[in-house]
C-alpha cells in the first residue's frame, strides 16, 4: 500500500524590517490579547506586544509595539494615561463595573454637585489604591481574576499601591451618572476609583463606561481601528517597502520627546549611563532645583525619564522602578537605553 505524502503547508512569511508603535483604537467587548493577535496578522510580523491591558468593556487607545519596538513597551507603559469614564452612583458590583454582578441600592439619596466635588478632592494627587479583586494583578503568579472566578478569597490590603491622579475633571453630573476625565499615572484602576468614590459618598458606585483617550502623546485622534488597518495594511505584500507603513507608526522622535527630560553634566551622564547612580532622590533634587515639575512627578510615580548630556552628546533613558516582582518599597534608577546624538529609538 502506497503511503500518501501530505502537501507541506505554505511557509508563513514574517516581516522583520518593520519596527514601530501602532496606536490602535480598541473596540468594545474585545480583549487586548485579541487586538495584538489581529495586529500581528495584519502587519505580518512575528514579535508583537501591547503596552497596558484595557478591560474588554473599555474602548480607546491601545499602543501595540512591533518587532524592535517591543523593547520599549515598558517605556510606553510608564507614560501617564488619560481616561474618560462614567460612574454610576447608587449601585455596586463585584467587578466594580457594569459587567459584574450588580446590586442597586434602591432609595439611596444621591449627592448634589457640591458634595461630589468635595468627595473628589481626596482623589487628587498621590493616593493609595486597592485594585479590584477581578483584575490582572498577580498573586503567586496567578491573576486575581482567576482566583476570584474559582471562588478563592484574598486579603486585598496586601496589594494596595500608590498611584497619582494629576487631574480629575467633572464633565457633567446628571444623577446617578457622573462623567469624569482623569489623567493619572500607570497602574491606576478607574474601576477602583468608581468603587471608592461610591463608598465615600455613601451611595455605592460602579464604572458604567470607560474610554482611554491618551497614553502620553498617543491619542484617540492619532489612532486607527482594526478595520481601518485590515483594509489598508492587510492587503500589502510582505515585500512592500517599509516606507509604505510610515503613516501607521507613531513617530519615534515624538515618543522620545514625550519622556520628561533633565539636563545633567557629563560626569553625571556617564554615571547614570553605567548604572552607578541608583538613588532617585539624586535626580528628584536636581529636577526640583531646575523647576522640572513633570520630571519630579514621573520619578516620584515610578516612570521613565531621559537624562541628557548638557553638552549635547547623548541621552540615556532611565526607568525609576521597584525591585523585580514588587510594587512597593524603595524605587531605584536603572539605565534602559543610551542614545548617542542623532540616534533613533528604533
Amino acid at each position: 500500500m502506497e503511503s500518501v505524502t501530505e502537501p507541506r503547508r505554505p511557509r508563513i512569511e514574517f516581516r522583520s524590517d518593520l519596527s514601530g508603535i501602532v496606536c490602535v483604537r480598541k473596540d468594545m467587548d474585545m480583549t487586548s490579547f485579541a487586538v495584538v493577535k489581529a495586529v500581528k496578522k495584519i502587519f505580518k510580523v512575528k514579535k508583537v506586544g501591547h503596552t497596558g491591558t484595557l478591560d474588554p468593556f473599555a474602548t480607546g487607545v491601545l499602543p501595540v509595539c512591533l518587532n524592535k519596538a517591543t523593547r520599549f513597551a515598558s517605556i510606553v507603559t510608564d507614560l501617564d494615561k488619560t481616561y474618560r469614564g462614567v460612574i454610576r452612583l447608587g449601585a455596586e458590583s463585584d467587578t466594580y463595573d457594569r459587567t459584574g454582578s450588580v446590586k442597586v441600592h434602591e432609595g439611596v439619596r444621591l449627592p448634589d454637585r457640591l458634595e461630589v466635588d468635595a468627595a473628589l478632592g481626596s482623589f487628587r494627587g498621590k493616593i493609595l489604591q486597592e485594585p479590584p479583586l477581578f483584575s490582572a494583578v498577580k498573586v503567586e503568579g496567578k491573576p486575581l481574576y482567576e482566583r476570584a472566578r474559582a471562588g478563592e478569597t484574598f486579603d486585598m490590603s496586601q496589594k494596595v499601591r500608590e498611584v497619582t491622579l494629576y487631574d480629575v475633571r467633572v464633565n457633567s453630573y446628571a444623577p446617578p451618572m457622573l462623567d469624569l476625565t482623569i489623567r493619572c499615572s500607570k497602574g491606576t484602576y478607574l474601576r477602583s476609583i468608581a468603587h471608592d468614590l461610591g463608598r465615600k459618598l455613601g451611595t455605592g458606585g460602579l464604572l458604567e463606561s470607560l474610554v482611554r483617550e491618551a497614553v502620553g502623546p498617543l491619542t484617540l485622534e492619532r489612532s486607527f481601528s482594526l478595520s481601518e488597518l485590515d483594509a489598508e495594511v492587510g492587503p500589502l505584500d510582505v515585500g512592500s517597502a517599509p516606507s509604505m507603513y510610515a503613516k501607521w507608526f507613531f513617530p519615534a522622535d515624538e515618543l522620545l520627546e514625550a519622556i520628561p527630560e533633565i539636563q545633567v553634566n557629563r560626569a553625571d551622564f556617564l554615571e547614570l549611563s553605567d548604572g552607578r547612580i541608583t538613588d532617585p532622590d539624586v535626580l528628584i533634587a536636581l529636577a526640583k532645583e531646575k523647576n522640572l515639575a513633570r520630571a519630579v512627578e514621573t520619578l516620584e510615580a515610578g516612570g521613565a525619564i531621559r537624562a541628557s548630556d548638557s553638552a549635547g552628546r547623548g541621552t540615556v533613558l532611565i526607568e525609576c522602578q521597584y525591585p523585580e516582582g514588587r510594587k512597593t518599597g524603595q524605587k531605584f534608577l536603572k539605565p534602559f537605553r543610551v542614545l548617542s546624538r542623532g540616534e533613533r529609538l528604533f
